[in-house]
């Protein structure tokens, strides 16, 4: 009796184990499916009137943002006669330096929830009777291949220029190059 009892308890102990096993296992897969909606990739490009449009790429997973002009080159103006005949040179800008820096945990939690927060209304641009100033092309991919594009324009949601407000700010603060002072300088004007 002593026997059979202990191959009883052998057995239902194993049985208990195995079955505890399968039950973590169905929670392991039920965290890895919700973890498939994690922003990967921000895309987010500015547009002013008149000025140089640049392009902002934060990778989540890699934990960087990079920074460039969407242009291939940026020529230097052409000379021109002023009113008394005399040639004169415009300043000469030097073109933007891109740029690829490492972001920490803290900026890229803080831009994740402004994203996540963000309402379908968000990503469609309010009509108004401006036509000048700057304008706003961003687009989120998602881990789980969900794709949104947004664009925003000078007349803007409370959400969209906290978004606007926080590149800015990431930008300003990461920039390492003098180069790129002006641009940003201007961009920080229309928040």
């Amino acid at each position: 009796m002593n026997r059979f009892l202990s191959v009883f308890f052998v057995l239902a102990f194993g049985l208990t184990l195995m079955l505890c096993n399968c039950k973590n296992i169905g929670k392991e897969e039920k965290v890895k499916v919700e973890d498939k909606n994690n922003i990967e990739l921000f895309n987010f490009i500015f547009q002013p009137s008149l000025n140089e449009n640049t392009e902002l790429i934060i990778n989540f997973n890699k934990k960087y943002l990079s920074f460039k002009s969407i242009y291939p080159i940026s020529p230097e103006p052409e000379p021109y006669i002023d009113i008394n005949g005399e040639i004169n040179n415009l300043p000469i800008q030097k073109p933007l330096k891109p740029f690829l820096i490492i972001l920490n945990k803290d900026e890229l939690n803080k831009l994740e929830s402004i994203l996540n927060n963000l309402k379908e209304d968000d990503f469609h641009a309010i009509e108004s009777l401006n036509i000048d100033g700057i304008s706003y092309n961003f687009s989120i991919t998602k881990s789980n291949n969900d794709f949104k594009v947004g664009y925003i324009k000078a007349e803007n949601s409370k959400l969209q220029r906290e978004l606007v407000s926080e590149i800015s700010r990431l930008l300003s603060t990461n920039n390492p190059f003098k180069e790129n002072e002006k641009i940003i300088s201007y961009y920080l004007k229309f928040q």
